[in-house]
């Protein structure tokens, strides 16, 4: 699960899996899972958006997961921590 947050809000902003968060389908994202198997490293590329964020995350050269973290309206003090 990947959260967008400031330092001005303390529940921010959520998606991904896991704490009641299902944005894959079940078997893609576990141990030995058809596309990321959480046992093993894996790479994960985030891009700010304009309110929210992009996350990919890919392991196999066949199987790519991406979920997006939209709607978020407090973006201005993370795009300045940012940059």
């Amino acid at each position: 699960r990947s959260t967008l947050h400031s330092k001005f809000d303390g529940a921010g902003w959520t998606g991904g899996f896991g704490g009641g968060f299902r944005d894959f389908r079940r078997g893609q994202y576990r141990p030995n899972g058809r596309c990321i198997d959480t046992r093993r490293p894996f790479h994960v590329r985030v891009h700010f958006v304009e309110h929210g964020m992009i996350v990919k995350l890919f392991q196999f050269k066949h199987c790519l997961l991406h979920f997006k973290v939209k709607g978020y309206k407090k973006m201005g003090p993370v795009r300045k921590a940012l940059y």
